[in-house]
C-alpha cells in the first residue's frame, strides 16, 4: 500500500502528464472574438489584481481556515499526513457541491452577470485555502502574485495551461534559490484567458435568452448548465492549487531531508 507522501508525488506526476496532453491538441479561435473578449473583460483587471489580497484581509475568512485546519508542518508523520490530506479531501468536496449549489441559484436567479465575479471570488478563496492548508499564507507580496497566477491559470483553456505551469514552476524554483523571479507580461489577461472568458459569456448570453422564454423544462436546465459550469471551474482551480502548493512543500521536505543527512 502507497503511503501519503507516494500518493502526493503520483498526483502531481498525474496533473502533468495531463496538461501536457492537454497541450498537444492545440486550438486556434477568430480573431473577432478576441477582440470581443478584450473589449468585454478588460474592465476586471483591476478587480482580479485587488481580489487576492482582499481575501486574505477578510477576517471571517481568515478565522475559518484556522479553524478548518492547521497548516501541515513538513517534519509531519505518516499518520499526520493522512489525516490532513483526508480532512482536505472533504474540505475540496464540500468546496464543489456548494459551486453546484452557487452556479444553479445564478442561473436560475436570472444573475448571470455575477457569475464571472462570483466565480473570481470563490476560486480565489479557495486557492488561499489550499495553500494555508500547507503552511503559504498569501499576506505577502509574492504569495499574492502566485495566487493570483494560478487563478489566471485556472480560467485558462486547457490547451494553454501547460505553458503557464512550467512558467510558474521556472518562477518558483528561482525564488527558493532566493533569487525572486516574475516574467513581466504587457497585460494581465493573455488572448488565450480572454477567448476563454469570452467564450464563457457567450455561454451565459445564450443560458439568459432561453431563460427568458416559455420553455418547458428551461428552469432545470437553466440551472444544470450554471451549475456545471461554476463546478468545474472551482474543480479545475482546485487542482491546479493542489498539486502547486502540495510540490513546494514535499519539495520543502526534501530539502530539510536533505540536510538532516548531510549532517
Amino acid at each position: 500500500m502507497k503511503t501519503e507522501i507516494a500518493l502526493m508525488h503520483d498526483r502531481v506526476r498525474k496533473y502533468e502528464k495531463q496538461l501536457y496532453e492537454q497541450a498537444q491538441s492545440p486550438m486556434t479561435t477568430p480573431v473577432p472574438l478576441q477582440k470581443a473578449g478584450m473589449r468585454t473583460l478588460a474592465q476586471l483587471e483591476p478587480f482580479v489584481l485587488q481580489l487576492h489580497p482582499f481575501i486574505t484581509k477578510d477576517e471571517w475568512f481568515n478565522q475559518r481556515a484556522k479553524e478548518t485546519f492547521t497548516p501541515l508542518p513538513v517534519s509531519a508523520s505518516e499518520q499526520q499526513i493522512t489525516i490532513h490530506e483526508q480532512k482536505l479531501n472533504r474540505e475540496e468536496a464540500k468546496i464543489r457541491l456548494l459551486s453546484a449549489g452557487k452556479g444553479a441559484y445564478l442561473a436560475k436567479g436570472k444573475r448571470m452577470a455575477l457569475t464571472l465575479p462570483a466565480q473570481l471570488y470563490a476560486c480565489g478563496r479557495a486557492i488561499a485555502l489550499i495553500g494555508h492548508a500547507y503552511g503559504y499564507k498569501g499576506d505577502t507580496a509574492l504569495e499574492s502574485l502566485y495566487a493570483i497566477r494560478l487563478l489566471h491559470l485556472s480560467f485558462l483553456p486547457r490547451y494553454a495551461r501547460l505553458a503557464e505551469w512550467e512558467l510558474l514552476q521556472k518562477e518558483l524554483a528561482e525564488h527558493e534559490k532566493g533569487q525572486p523571479f516574475y516574467q513581466s507580461r504587457e497585460d494581465l489577461f493573455s488572448d488565450e484567458l480572454l477567448v476563454s472568458l469570452a467564450l464563457q459569456s457567450m455561454k451565459w448570453g445564450l443560458i439568459r435568452s432561453v431563460s427568458n422564454k416559455q420553455i418547458a423544462g428551461k428552469s432545470l436546465a437553466t440551472s444544470a448548465v450554471g451549475a456545471y459550469s461554476f463546478y468545474k471551474q472551482i474543480q479545475t482551480t482546485l487542482a491546479a492549487a493542489r498539486v502547486f502548493y502540495q510540490k513546494r512543500w514535499l519539495n520543502s521536505r526534501e530539502r530539510i531531508y536533505y540536510t538532516k543527512t548531510r549532517r
